[in-house]
């Protein structure tokens, strides 16, 4: 069917209908703009609140930082070489990378694994009575 087909067949209408088609069009047409606004808006709170995350991740990794650094200063004035190595070591690189990636490294993540099922594991075993007890 052709536009010339179809505006033949609106041009036997009265006014009235047409009026009507074009009031429900118009209705339409606002409830399609409000949804696509509300999709819109958000989609920018979810990017604000996305930002404002990984913002807060680069601070917390900042402050984390600089307080080892500081941290491992005053413990190589006091003679803690040791200690101070720690804290400069790779320590803070996986404290700095887990705030700002936010990603746990996969050794890290399988010794937590690990941590995890041997503190949830059954423990199955007697204990061994103190020595001279249950001798009658």
């Amino acid at each position: 069917m052709g536009a010339y087909a179809l505006a033949e067949q609106w041009a036997t209408l009265p006014a009235e209908h047409l009026k009507a088609a074009l009031k429900s069009a118009d209705a339409e047409l606002a409830r399609q703009h409000e949804h696509r606004m509300a999709r819109v808006q958000a989609a920018a709170e979810a990017a604000r609140r996305t930002y404002i995350l990984h913002m807060a991740g680069v601070v917390s990794a900042f402050l984390i930082s600089a307080g080892m650094v500081a941290g491992a200063v005053i413990c190589a004035q006091l003679g803690h070489e040791t200690l101070s190595y720690v804290l400069l070591g790779p320590t803070l690189i996986a404290l700095a990378s887990l705030f700002v990636l936010r990603k746990q490294p996969k050794g890290l993540q399988e010794a937590a694994r690990l941590a995890h099922t041997a503190v949830n594991a059954p423990q199955n075993q007697p204990m061994a009575p103190p020595n001279g007890a249950g001798v009658v």
